[in-house]
């Protein structure tokens, strides 16, 4: 007979997890070039041959490159450039180091996530071997970006790295982050941001990987063709625009404008479990079904691991916020005896409380549908006990009334088998003389006996439960604690 899959099944078929192991194969020996050679090696956190091995993987790259390069300056709108292979390297040439080479410039390079089954990662990126190493090093990536951009899960914290020059001051900053993947069920590729600032002139450099069918990618593009071409004169009212940290922000932003349908589906399912817990508590015992009550604990459960995996995210996002306003708090050292920057700085900062206590907002209500989740659990769980109790003192009354007519049987036997054996005797051919009158004699007194034996033995039991019950209470005496190998205690 064909039988219903439970939804919460996926977790015990795997589907939750990723069954295919990581293929990354560590590189024979130390390169003398990248990653071994970056500036922002730090030999703690950053494993070279780990890169290189990755580096080394041609699966986890595509055949030819396919690029979106987006890029503005001071007084000037958004330009898009789509580049292939050959484009994109000439790009690179002409456009070399971790900085454009125009003061107080925006550039965002993207790059595309596709699945594929026998890379490192199960994704390969849009990006030649060739091409990919030419990106690394002309912007002199930090190595801690090397996993993401082939779609590494990034359970760690997001790297917030400095170059400082030989005078002890700071050159560049970098930023890299991987943000929560909230549609976890697509196993598509979360978003990967990688952004390099040259304090010298000010220009800043974004890598942006995300997956091929990520939606809120072309409202990304749009917002800031918005942004970059409202005011291509002055953009004094676009001051936020001209910070390191802004795309990051705005990212951050669309990520969690992307998991409000699920948080907001999560809570519906709450609720109509809750509405159906409510429901079932109201109705009559006699009314109530075994079955509705596995599909309510099934639900809630499901709605369970949703919520938690969803209060993680919150929990990600809330960690990701909080360290790039730690990393615009150095950048804000650095540059605040900037008058023309303090606009933007003040923005900047606004931006990050307002999605630092939005996140909190969310944190605190996920919290909330995990209390409430827990309750209903209870009074599901109070239910199933209260109907295994009501079953269990059922089948008491159904024994106890069993065991009361037992006894009668047993009463009624012990009443009619003297007679029974009294009237086979006499049914014998040697007491065809015998008269009536001494079946009567010797059955009633044999029945008495038969009553006296069996009383006899009811009381000779309940005195040995007696005598058991007075020896476990009483104290134990000097030959039972030595038989115990233990001393008795004396006062």
């Amino acid at each position: 007979m064909a039988t219903n899959t439970r939804k919460s099944s996926r977790v015990a078929t795997g589907q939750w997890r990723n069954n295919a192991p990581p293929l990354i194969s560590r590189a024979s020996n130390i390169s003398t070039e990248y990653p071994r050679v970056s500036r922002s090696f730090v030999g703690s956190i950053h494993d070279a041959r780990r890169g290189s091995g990755l580096l080394a993987n041609n699966n986890n790259f595509s055949e030819t490159t396919e690029v979106d390069v987006f890029q503005t300056s001071r007084g000037s709108g958004l330009t898009h450039l789509a580049l292939d292979e050959t484009t994109f390297a000439e790009y690179l040439q002409e456009n070399g180091g971790p900085s454009p080479p125009h003061e107080n410039s925006l550039r965002v390079i993207c790059c595309l996530l596709e699945s594929r089954k026998d890379s490192s990662f199960n994704f390969r990126v849009s990006l030649s071997s060739d091409v990919a190493r030419q990106l690394l090093t002309t912007l002199d990536v930090t190595p801690h970006f090397i996993g993401p951009l082939f779609g590494e899960p990034d359970y760690g914290a997001p790297g917030d790295f400095a170059t400082l020059s030989e005078a002890g001051h700071v050159q560049r900053l970098e930023f890299c982050c991987q943000q929560p993947r909230w549609a976890i069920h697509r196993k598509s590729a979360p978003w990967c941001i990688y952004m390099t600032h040259s304090l010298a002139t000010g220009a800043t450099t974004y890598i942006v990987v995300c997956d091929r069918e990520q939606s809120r990618f072309d409202v990304v593009k749009e917002r800031l063709a918005d942004i970059f071409n409202a005011d291509r004169q002055t953009r004094s009212s676009l001051g936020d625009s001209i910070n390191p940290f802004f795309l990051h922000c705005l990212i951050s932003h669309e990520v969690f404008l992307d998991a409000v349908p699920s948080i907001t589906q999560v809570r519906h399912q709450l609720y109509d479990a809750l509405d159906r817990v409510d429901r079932y508590a109201e109705t009559d015992a006699d009314g109530r079904k075994r079955t509705e009550l596995e599909e309510l604990t099934i639900k809630l459960h499901i709605v369970s691991q949703e919520t938690d995996r969803m209060y993680a995210n919150v929990e990600m996002s809330g960690m990701i916020v909080g360290r790039l306003t730690q990393a615009h708090q150095r950048y804000r050292k650095v540059v605040e005896d900037d008058v023309a920057m303090r606009d933007s700085l003040e923005k900047t900062s606004d931006a990050l409380a307002y999605l630092f206590e939005t996140i909190e907002s969310q944190k605190r209500w996920l919290h909330s549908y995990k209390s409430r989740k827990d309750i209903a659990m209870n009074l599901v769980f109070n239910l199933v006990t209260q109907q295994d109790s009501a079953t269990g003192t059922m089948i008491a009354r159904e024994a106890k009334a069993d065991g009361s007519s037992m006894r009668v049987i047993a009463t009624l036997t012990m009443v009619f088998l003297p007679g029974t054996f009294m009237s086979s005797v006499f049914g014998m051919a040697v007491m065809q003389t015998a008269h009536w009158w001494l079946y009567v004699a010797l059955t009633l007194p044999l029945t008495f006996m038969v009553f006296f034996i069996w009383w006899l033995w009811q009381k000779f039991e309940g005195l040995s439960d007696l005598h058991q019950k007075i020896r476990r209470r009483s104290p134990k005496t000097e030959k039972e604690h030595l038989s115990e190998g233990r001393p008795q205690q004396t006062a």
